[in-house]
């Protein structure tokens, strides 16, 4: 965990993306939650006499919800993601610079091989992290919790009598 902490700069740097990533998580989720009502209603309403110009606003609703969590979706994408390949790319370039500054003999007892591998693959990995795992992992949290509140609402527990 310590050695997450020396990603807090490269995270700062990035913070108005990650935070908008986060907004636009939010919305995403709460659109995804609430959309499945207004196929419900439309359900509901089919199940007596009905005007069809009735299900077709449940559904239109319907629509539109889904389209703007899909919209949402791709800015939490721009944001968060796009973010994490500028936080990879700054650590590349740093990486680069350290390397630089060693001396020469440090390149006769480590393989040329090994520091390639650690410039790409470790620094992809670290991408992966902060990119798609901190988005898949808040958007699951997200998700739960909206999801159990719309449980709730639509079914809360009776007290017994």
């Amino acid at each position: 965990m310590k050695n997450l902490l020396s990603l807090k700069p490269y995270l700062l740097r990035y913070k108005k993306n990650l935070w908008a990533g986060l907004l636009f998580i939010i919305l995403t989720n709460l659109f995804a939650v609430i959309a499945p009502n207004y196929i419900g209603r439309a359900i509901d309403i089919m199940n007596r006499h009905f005007e069809l110009a009735d299900v077709l606003l449940d559904t239109g609703l319907y629509f539109l919800y889904a389209l703007l969590s899909g919209f949402f979706l791709f800015l939490v994408r721009q944001n968060i993601i796009v973010a994490s390949r500028h936080i990879e790319y700054d650590l590349k370039n740093d990486y680069y610079q350290h390397l630089q500054k060693l001396p020469r003999r440090f390149y006769h007892t480590i393989s040329t091989g090994d520091l390639i591998s650690r410039g790409t693959n470790d620094l992809n990995a670290i991408r992966e992290f902060l990119g798609p795992g901190i988005m898949y992992s808040l958007n699951t949290f997200f998700r739960l919790l909206f999801a159990l509140i719309a449980m709730v609402a639509i079914s809360p527990k009776q007290p017994p009598h």
